[in-house]
């Protein structure tokens, strides 16, 4: 999804998205934000490939996904949750605020932006950035080199 269209999800549906390749929202169109409401429950997707979460568009979901690009920019904010199992390095960028877990054990997060983020956790973390960062955990386990991540992908579709 680029440009400023938006995906609306309407009424007391939940959405679930499998995705094979990859997923894009690169604009600044929104996506499952209706008039101010963040309601992340309602969009749930699961990507074997790629996400890139870039932009200036709001973006109010649960991804599941094996790699990452997050940038968002301008006053553009990601309202949920994101679980990262195979992405060696995150670059989390942009002025943006991200309002919900960043899951990633098996990665290296570089924060530079200086939006506000919440709930990181990874295998190591890295701040450049003016923003703030609340609740950063990583875990290191120097007698393995890589975390167990668990299968969060249901019914073995990947």
């Amino acid at each position: 999804m680029n440009g400023s269209g938006d995906i609306i999800i309407e009424g007391n549906s939940n959405v679930i998205l499998y995705i094979v390749e990859s997923f894009s929202a690169t604009g600044s169109g929104k996506i499952n934000k209706i008039k101010g409401n963040q309601t992340p429950n309602k969009l749930t997707i699961y990507n074997k490939g790629y996400t890139n979460l870039t932009g200036s568009g709001d973006i109010s979901g649960i991804f599941i996904t094996e790699k990452l690009n997050l940038s968002k920019t301008g006053s553009g904010n990601f309202f949920g949750h994101i679980l990262v199992s195979n992405e060696p390095n995150i670059n989390v960028t942009g002025s943006g605020n991200i309002n919900g877990v960043l899951y990633a054990p098996n990665s290296n997060i570089n924060f530079t932006g200086s939006g506000n983020t919440y709930n990181i956790i990874s295998k190591n973390f890295k701040q450049t950035g003016s923003g703030n960062i609340f609740n950063a955990t990583s875990y290191i386990d120097n007698t393995d080199s890589n975390y167990k991540f668990i299968n969060i992908f249901p019914f073995n579709l990947f």
